[in-house]
């Protein structure tokens, strides 16, 4: 008994006895669990089954029976058969022959021979001072002989990449989890059998108390497991059991960059702030009265004087940083002209160089840099059916769930639809930039909307849990995840991107000037044209 209570080490010990029709059931978790039966009909009555169902560990059961020899192989194979059924993986029966034998008995599900058959399996026994091997309780999954496994996964770059070969089958051709599964089939040597959720629900939504999906698969114990970016939630937990974690991630809210670009336009009149513009106006407008009103003055006081005619023009001159060829030869408007271009020189450099600082740093309007911010200013949030599941905190937003098949970062590049936000993965986000070369196109709120934990679903208390844990412990401690990420995506691309991303300035943002010149060649080919006219028409010279 001494290897037995080492296993336990400092675990409390808590002896239960179950008498006959007794229904009093002692809660507590049972990790390491000691039964004497007589029976397989009197094991089954302790129903140890129920106790550890909903755990997500795997429990170890030593087990004394006490009975006849002709009854001991019937015995441990129905009480066998009941440990694997209820994924009760560490069972060991110990036996006492009529001739003094101390035998244990255990079953092995995965052999050279066969897969998924339980038969008990002599693997130790007491000689002399003690067993003649030291482990009680075999590792059992370290090999399983090429054996398959059942995997519900589905194409998600770059968690999984799946390829058809040309025999038809579907096999893992990459992505960080996909050969984080691989690796774990190699070490373990079983096979993956690949089943593919239907196109609709791929991860799994509760319906009506019950999964569908990946997660309706492993509930219903079709799949044995399944990988694409599971984040923990006490949903799934209920009805799956999850692996340790080995990644975390977040989501985020992206917008396109390109939506808060100024146009041609926009670009023209953004130096100045609207009531700097108003300011100019009047300005322009009382300089040109003030022309008006000296020119009336002169007229009637029949001063001699030049250029009556060119006063106005000389005041849109100045203003444009164009020179004046010839000052009229009154003192008081030449004063007025002086201190014209002073102020004009003043703003027009102003002018200049703020649109010049514009052009160079390709400063764009102010970015929401909240998700508070986002809200107050009634966006759209994009995601799709995933993320609006997992994230309870999406059902608050305005949101619109995108097709499957699309991405809400394509998405965001329609500017026409008004304010838009996406919603996705900090993963997916990296990849997508990455591939498609569009670091800068893209603006990172830099309030995350919530982190979470990226894991592995197993069936419910699965007899792959410890196995699997040890072996993906394994991985993330080896920087395997890190490296194999850093092949599918480049974050540094990414977030160099939100830095500065030149741009080169073309004919788009310039077609406001264009447009400037072409209004003003149209009014003075009209103005040009009604001269011609007047030069040879009295009605028109009366008209101007």
């Amino acid at each position: 008994m001494e290897p037995l209570f080492q296993l336990w080490d400092m675990q409390i010990v808590q002896l239960i006895v179950v008498h006959m029709n007794s229904t009093t059931r002692i809660p507590g978790d049972r990790i390491y669990n000691m039964m004497l039966t007589d029976s397989y009909t009197a094991f089954l009555k302790t129903d140890i089954a129920s106790y550890t169902r909903d755990n997500n560990n795997n429990e170890y059961y030593f087990i004394f029976l006490q009975t006849p020899d002709h009854l001991l192989k019937d015995e441990m194979q129905q009480i066998f058969n009941y440990c694997w059924l209820h994924y009760l993986i560490n069972c060991v029966v110990q036996v006492q022959t009529e001739r003094g034998e101390v035998l244990l008995y255990t079953y092995f599900p995965f052999t050279a021979k066969y897969c998924y058959k339980i038969e008990p399996v002599l693997f130790n026994q007491f000689k002399g001072a003690g067993f003649t091997k030291s482990e009680l309780f075999p590792r059992k999954l370290k090999n399983f002989y090429g054996c398959k496994l059942k995997a519900a996964l589905w194409h998600l770059v770059p968690l999984v990449t799946l390829e058809t070969n040309a025999e038809g089958q579907v096999k893992i051709n990459g992505g960080f989890e996909g050969n984080m599964l691989n690796v774990l089939a190699q070490k373990l040597n079983f096979s993956v059998e690949i089943w593919i959720p239907p196109e609709a629900v791929k991860r799994g939504t509760l319906v009506n108390g019950s999964f569908n999906g990946a997660i309706g698969m492993i509930e219903k114990h079709t799949a044995d497991l399944t990988i694409a970016g599971f984040r923990q939630t006490l949903e799934r937990s209920r009805v799956a059991s999850p692996t340790v974690v080995y990644r975390q991630d977040h989501v985020v809210a992206v917008v396109y960059k390109a939506a808060y670009q100024f146009n041609s336009f926009e670009l023209l009149v953004h130096p100045f702030t609207t009531y700097v513009w108003t300011i100019l106006l009047i300005t322009v407008i009382l300089a040109l009265i003030t022309q008006c009103f000296e020119n009336t003055v002169l007229l009637k006081s029949r001063i001699k004087t030049k250029d009556t005619s060119k006063s106005f023009l000389h005041i849109f001159r100045i203003l444009l940083g164009l020179p004046v060829l010839q000052l009229t030869n009154n003192s008081g408007r030449r004063l007025l002209l002086i201190l014209w271009f002073w102020v004009m020189f003043i703003i027009r450099n102003s002018y200049q160089a703020l649109l010049f600082h514009l052009i160079h740093t390709q400063t764009s309007k102010p970015i929401p840099n909240s998700i508070d911010k986002i809200l107050t200013q009634n966006y759209t949030f994009l995601m799709n059916k995933d993320i609006l599941n997992d994230v309870s905190l999406a059902k608050k937003f305005v949101f619109e769930v995108v097709p499957n098949g699309k991405s809400p970062l394509n998405l965001l590049e329609n500017t026409s639809r008004g304010p838009l936000v996406g919603i996705t993965t900090n993963t997916i986000l990296a990849y997508f930039v990455h591939q498609n070369r569009k670091a800068g196109d893209y603006f990172l709120i830099p309030q995350q909307i919530v982190s979470f934990y990226m894991t592995m679903y197993l069936s419910k208390h699965s007899f792959l849990l410890d196995e699997f844990n040890k072996q993906i412990s394994w991985i993330v401690s080896t920087g395997l995840m890190n490296a194999w990420l850093s092949r599918e995506i480049d974050n540094n691309y990414l977030f160099n991107g939100q830095v500065m991303q030149d741009h080169l300035f073309g004919m788009k943002e310039l077609w406001a000037a264009f447009l400037v010149i072409i209004i003003g060649v149209i009014i003075s080919s009209c103005v040009f044209t009604l001269e011609f006219i007047s030069s040879k028409s009295k009605f028109v010279q009366k008209l101007f």
